[in-house]
């Protein structure tokens, strides 16, 4: 009795899971694709031979400090300042990093790329400018208010006192300047890109007219990311920068990045258009 009983409990589970398999892979349901506007984007970053700027030898001390020779020092803020920027952009869209590429046709590509861009200054600009300036608005209010609340020790240790710098109305950017819009239809049929984001400048300076610790001859050191966006037919959709300034006294460059490009990759991924559905 009991064996029965348990062949007619098995034979009813096999049934209903050959069931569920037939309804799974036996059916022609066809299940709706969702599209967005926007899918992947492109992330290709500044080239530290041209667009990376420093006049006073800041980089120099960061160097010494770090043991490290100067090429090494702006290869690791590159690379630093791209990681950070990448995973905000992964958060959002699916995302392809040239720099981080390395098969022979992205080398290429990345290439490419720095042959073909120029760049100048302009005012900061956005296809919505009424828009864009609702954000900047809603973005500077919550860093507002999370200053307001107090953060334990965070005077003690200097890597802690990064803080955004609020640029002023208009004040220029470097922008990027492509020779040739044809390669963002070349980029965008080969890797499916929407959207392609240039990081174009990268600056450090100390800003020695702020003086936060004069017996210790402490100041401000600003780090500020130029940036564009631009769609798969060359059209610009916005383009601003960024500014970040800590403490004088922090050489360590892995602690640098680690307190400052959050914050410059937060900005940005602030001003991100968002991925709506079609």
């Amino acid at each position: 009795m009991r064996s029965a009983l348990l062949f007619f409990f098995f034979n009813i589970l096999f049934t209903q899971f050959a069931f569920s398999q037939d309804d799974v892979l036996g059916t022609d349901i066809e299940q709706e694709e969702v599209k967005y506007n926007y899918n992947k984007i492109m992330l290709i970053p500044y080239n530290p031979a041209k667009a990376f700027l420093v006049q006073d030898g800041t980089d120099r001390q960061i160097a010494q400090h770090s043991e490290k020779d100067l090429q090494e020092i702006r290869r690791r803020f590159q690379f630093g300042l791209n990681q950070e920027v990448y995973w905000k952009l992964m958060s959002r869209y699916d995302s392809q990093n040239l720099l981080l590429d390395n098969s022979e046709d992205g080398k290429k590509d990345l290439e490419s790329f720095m042959r073909i861009v120029n760049y100048q200054y302009e005012t900061p600009y956005s296809v919505n400018e009424e828009e864009q300036e609702e954000k900047k608005k809603s973005f500077w209010e919550n860093v507002k208010s999370k200053l307001k609340k107090p953060e334990v020790d965070e005077t003690e240790d200097p890597y802690t006192t990064s803080k955004y710098k609020k640029p002023k109305k208009n004040e220029k950017y470097m922008n990027v300047r492509v020779k040739n819009n044809e390669i963002f239809e070349y980029m965008s049929d080969k890797y499916g890109t929407d959207l392609f984001f240039f990081i174009n400048m990268f600056e450090l300076k100390t800003d020695y007219e702020t003086c936060l610790d004069l017996s210790t001859k402490q100041y401000a050191r600003e780090v500020t990311v130029h940036f564009s966006i631009f769609d798969k037919t060359g059209t610009q959709i916005y383009g601003d920068k960024i500014a970040v300034t800590y403490n004088s006294s922090s050489n360590d460059i892995t602690k640098i990045i680690q307190a400052n490009f959050p914050k410059v990759a937060d900005y940005i991924a602030w001003n991100l258009p968002e991925r709506k559905k079609l």
